[in-house]
């Protein structure tokens, strides 16, 4: 039994394409991974990605940077499903609170934007399936906070922004749950309606090579010996009766 093993190859920081017309939606710098042929390593079930567009282009505003991972994650997802043919997971994005200007509302609308594209694939029947924000901590983990860290209790909207999306893609592996128990039935509804018809074919079969074997001396069923063997019997017969008559003839004209 083949062990499926998902290696995790993130590109951080470009998505460095054989086709040359995605190179217009990497952030401007000559670095990262190229994502088609790392990913196309046999032994790699799903793609991934990481993204953090404040890294990336920290001197652009929030419009740009959203501007730019709307872009980056299309063509991602546009990769994943025609050149890759692998689903794919975003494992790690988010916003720092250490960037000059940062507010909340500007992680949710990073995190809105992520999980939308994440969502409107997912439910179109594209490449993503999913994504895992950097980082969740709870609240006696100060000691791991890096500025990226969502503490559900201390950030009401990230976290209803995060249930929300939670319960829309259960919703939507419900409805894929759902197709594939229909499309069950349906076969198996199918092979039922067959089952008598393979049945009765069967045993017309097996009756017609039992009547074969059988070989029977009477009807179309008899072969050429047969029919001649049945000629020379009753031509047999019609003799001693003739023979017969013929003898009761003469005794009865001896007696007269």
């Amino acid at each position: 039994m083949r062990v499926v093993v998902a290696v995790l190859v993130a590109s951080r920081a470009r998505l460095w394409s054989s086709f040359l017309f995605v190179l217009q939606n990497n952030p401007g710098f000559q670095v990262g991974t190229d994502f088609i042929s790392n990913n196309q390593i046999p032994g790699i079930d799903f793609a991934t990605l990481h993204s953090y567009p404040d890294q990336w282009l920290p001197r652009s505003g929030d419009q740009f940077q959203l501007q730019f991972l709307n872009n980056w994650l299309d063509s991602h997802f546009r990769d994943a499903q025609f050149n890759l043919w692998k689903p794919l997971m975003a494992t790690e994005f988010g916003k720092s609170s250490k960037d000059a200007g940062y507010s909340i509302s500007q992680r949710d609308a990073l995190f809105q934007t992520v999980y939308s594209k994440i969502y409107q694939s997912a439910k179109s029947g594209g490449a993503a399936v999913g994504c895992l924000f950097w980082q969740l901590l709870d609240d006696d983990m100060n000691s791991m906070r890096d500025g990226y860290e969502v503490v559900l209790d201390e950030t009401t909207t990230t976290a209803r922004i995060i249930s929300t999306q939670s319960r829309q893609l259960r919703y939507i592996g419900r409805l894929y749950a759902m197709e594939r128990n229909v499309a069950r039935m349906k076969k198996d509804k199918a092979v039922r309606e067959i089952a008598p018809l393979r049945r009765h074919e069967s045993d017309r079969s097996r009756r017609i090579q039992m009547d074969r074997r059988r070989r029977p001396l009477h009807g179309d069923s008899m072969d050429v010996e047969s029919r001649q063997l049945m000629r020379e019997i009753k031509k047999k017969k019609r003799e001693i009766g003739k023979k017969k008559r013929s003898g009761r003839e003469e005794e009865a004209l001896f007696c007269g």
